[in-house]
């Protein structure tokens, strides 16, 4: 798997978080038809979710920043001198 391909599963994982984000926050509006314990366990559901894909955007950003290579050192050529 190539940086490229790692960046693009980064930016899905960012949109997967701002989803669920939206989600957990349209829910603590309480405009939702269901009773408070299934309503719970719904938004820890939620919770749950967006807890992991966090600890895997946080891995992955560690890796790529692993993989992401450095700058190479520009080598001048000896001088000779006469």
């Amino acid at each position: 798997m190539t940086v490229p391909e790692l960046k693009e599963r980064l930016r899905r994982l960012d949109e997967m978080a701002r989803a669920l984000a939206e989600e957990q926050t349209s829910w603590h509006e309480g405009k939702h038809p269901l009773l408070f314990t299934e309503g719970r366990t719904y938004l820890e559901g939620i919770e749950d979710a967006l807890a992991g894909i966090e600890a895997a955007r946080e891995t992955l950003a560690e890796v790529i920043g692993q993989l992401r290579p450095t700058a190479p050192q520009r080598r001048l050529p000896p001088v000779e001198w006469n």
